[in-house]
């Protein structure tokens, strides 16, 4: 059976999900056999997915751009040897207003344990030239980075935020931020938290008053690993605050990062997978740039795995995306949230792969909806979605 056959057949199954319509989307040409798809983060335009591609010399992070309904021709944004390829920390990409862009991936440290390895970055012109590249980081120490977020800067230039290990045996690992610039300098390195979660995934959002608001999974003393933002403005970064204490007590990382997302208004969306009370996903929306953050919600059906991802469309609709295991198997599931009507029905979104080969989605806003892509049996797989009809449930505290 197709995958297109197989999200035909959710969609029959789910009368609940009214609310939303699901289409499949082919993938690029050249996309088969491509791991962990993603999409830049850029400052407009259309759609740019990313996926990485083993090579004869080693690795590629491809990428093609979505015009209308056509893929462009993949290009190759970087390549290398002695890549660190993982499930849960890829490549990133990010274009900013003046059509440069920026990639990172992790390379193997020359020396080490295995999980030893760098951030590597790659800048292009609008033409693809090169116009830097090198160590995200200033430590070059065998130790643990990446877990990268990227985002275009407020008009040129990029931020970026990552998991450093270069404390970790005296400390613990770190979130440190640097910025980016258009010509391919680096600016001085700050640290956001000097004690978080090893592995989990970190977010990053500009804002549309002005900073930039991150989120991570933070770790205290006690072993409580609950999710923390903080803005980034001119001054440097703030102090790191909890939208919701979930209190959750865990002796080792989950590999389940934040969400963020941002709307045109300022109304600003945290997406979280936590295990307390028990495993669930949880919604949090703050009115204008993340300083006051309503009560949580919950997302999830009872059975989530995490794996989220938020991203509000232009006309300030949020769509959620979580993993859910059902009696089938697992799925990838999806809802939307809106200001006047809170938390829509659940549907399905596609079937999901068991274990880490599902990897984790990303989506991204187009004209009419979203367009979300995940890791299919045989690469990258994608699907349009859109909002048919007014259909939600009404939305309360967990």
């Amino acid at each position: 059976m197709t995958l297109a056959a197989l999200v035909l057949l959710l969609q029959a199954a789910d009368p609940a999900g009214f609310g939303l319509d699901v289409h499949p989307v082919e993938p690029p040409a050249g996309s088969a056999g491509g791991a962990w798809p993603s999409f830049a983060a850029t400052a407009g335009g259309p759609p740019l997915l990313v996926w990485t591609a083993e090579t004869d010399a080693g690795h590629a992070l491809r990428g093609s751009i979505l015009n209308g309904s056509e893929w462009s021709e993949p290009t190759t944004l970087a390549a290398g040897e002695r890549w660190f390829v993982n499930w849960a920390d890829f490549p990133q990409v990010a274009r900013d207003a003046g059509g440069r862009t920026l990639v990172t991936w992790l390379q193997q440290a020359e020396s080490g344990p295995a999980y030893a390895y760098h951030v590597r970055w790659r800048l292009l012109d609008p033409l693809g030239q090169e116009l830097g590249s090198g160590l995200l980081h200033d430590d070059d120490s065998p130790t643990e980075h990446g877990f990268v977020a990227l985002t275009p800067r407020h008009g040129s230039g990029f931020l970026a935020v990552w998991l450093d290990g270069r404390a970790h045996a005296e400390a613990g690992q770190q979130l440190r931020a640097r910025v980016v610039l258009a010509d391919g300098r680096l600016e001085p390195e700050a640290v956001l938290d000097d004690r978080t979660c090893d592995c989990c995934q970190t977010d990053l959002v500009p804002l549309p008053g002005g900073g930039y608001l991150a989120a991570w999974r933070d770790r205290d003393p006690d072993e409580v690993r609950d999710v923390a933002v903080a803005r980034l403005g001119p001054d440097g970064p703030g102090e790191p605050t909890f939208p919701a204490a979930d209190g959750w007590v865990m002796p080792a990382c989950p590999v389940n990062g934040p969400a963020l997302a941002v709307a045109a208004d300022g109304r600003t969306a945290l997406c979280w997978f936590t295990g307390a009370p028990g495993p669930r996903v949880r919604l949090a929306v703050a009115e204008a740039d993340g300083s006051a953050w309503g009560p949580a919600l919950r997302v999830d059906e009872g059975h989530t795995l995490g794996r989220v991802e938020a991203r509000f469309d232009r006309h300030g609709r949020l769509l959620l995306v979580w993993l859910e295991e059902r009696d089938a198997g697992p799925e990838w599931r999806i809802r939307t949230w809106t200001a006047d009507e809170g938390l829509g029905p659940t549907r399905a979104l596609a079937p999901a792969r068991r274990g880490r080969g599902s990897g984790f989605p990303r989506a991204v806003a187009v004209d009419d909806g979203w367009l979300v892509t995940w890791q299919g049996e045989h690469g990258p797989a994608a699907a349009h979605v859109t909002l048919q009809r007014g259909a939600s449930a009404a939305a309360r505290p967990h």
